[in-house]
């Protein structure tokens, strides 16, 4: 529908000139500034809302990078199972589910606990943890070493006392 032009114009500063077609025709209406006025530090409360939801958001979604890469070493070794004794019908010494459960938890609880600690950047965070994983993966799973599967929680404890007084000291 095509607007009308204005046949009066309000010179009043305190009005807004509102054109909106009524039912009667399209007569001008006078709004008050003063209705429509939104306080600043309403509009600053609300921008910092939304900043703090967004961080949310995003810590939400790596909460969901992070735990499929501690829960990856349980996957694989399903997965690596289910591809021997199925797919290639190689009888295959697996260790049990629930061995493998509590290998993946007992390796990745306590990783993901001290990496949630260190002072790192969440990319290189993410980077170390692949690596770890990896290793673990490797030992725990492809071979028999499991004593060795276990070795990357030393160094993350190392580094994790190194940090330690700049964790105390509040970052």
């Amino acid at each position: 529908m095509r607007q009308p032009t204005p046949s009066t114009v309000y010179s009043d500063p305190i009005h807004l000139h509102a054109w909106y077609p009524t039912l009667q025709g399209s007569d001008p209406c006078k709004v008050s500034l003063i209705s429509c006025y939104i306080p600043m530090d309403a509009l600053s409360k609300l921008q910092e809302k939304n900043k703090i939801h967004s961080q949310h958001q995003r810590n939400a979604s790596w909460s969901t990078v992070w735990m499929f890469c501690l829960l990856s070493p349980l996957l694989f070794s399903y997965g690596y199972e289910f591809y021997f004794s199925v797919i290639k019908n190689v009888k295959v010494e697996a260790i049990h589910p629930s061995i493998a459960l509590l290998g993946s938890l007992g390796f990745g609880l306590p990783l993901a606990a001290m990496g949630d600690l260190m002072l790192f950047k969440r990319v290189s965070k993410l980077f170390l943890l692949i690596i770890a994983e990896a290793w673990f993966i490797w030992f725990w799973v492809v071979s028999p070493l499991s004593w060795l599967a276990f070795l990357p929680l030393a160094p993350a404890f190392v580094i994790l006392q190194v940090q330690l007084p700049k964790i105390k000291a509040g970052k």
